[in-house]
């Protein structure tokens, strides 16, 4: 792995996750917002683990969001991961040009909404038309349950103009 790039909205979080990357020997870019279709700026609850959660319109403070699109230009990842409290959607839609350019691996959540197992499903392959995708359930429950798009014809990615 060259260099990871994460998003972070949690403050406490945030924090761990510097920490995490300081002790890398990759190169990493740490942004402390969330990721959507657009910049916009959205309630949240944070300090809360794993359980924090955005845009529920109840929490204790407002964080910003970004559209990958918008925040890292010439981006040519190889593998987008994103497990985001049901804002996936929003932010595959704010990649799309980064995805359609790049044609990376996707490990996207699909637990959070019940309405992720077909709307994501779509999306990804509308997004992601090069790769196959797959439906894989991590527990013995519906949690940590993941779409899989995997490229197809073996080339990961190309160059971003």
């Amino acid at each position: 792995m060259k260099n990871w790039i994460a998003f972070e909205p949690d403050p406490e979080n945030f924090a761990k996750l510097a920490a995490f990357a300081a002790t890398q020997s990759t190169a990493s870019t740490l942004f402390p917002c969330g990721l959507s279709e657009t910049f916009m700026q959205v309630q949240f609850a944070a300090n809360e683990g794993a359980a924090s959660d955005l845009g529920t319109g109840s929490g204790e403070m407002t964080v910003p969001c970004v559209a990958l699109d918008d925040a890292v230009h010439g981006l040519c990842p190889d593998y987008i991961k994103l497990d985001i409290k049901g804002a996936e959607h929003s932010a595959l839609l704010g990649m799309r040009k980064t995805i359609a350019a790049a044609r990376p691996h996707l490990a996207v959540s699909a637990y959070h909404r019940p309405e992720d197992l077909w709307a994501l499903a779509q999306t990804i392959t509308e997004l992601a038309p090069y790769a196959k995708l797959y439906l894989r359930q991590h527990a013995f429950n519906a949690f940590d349950t993941v779409f899989y798009a995997v490229p197809q014809d073996g080339t990961t990615h190309s160059r971003v103009s």
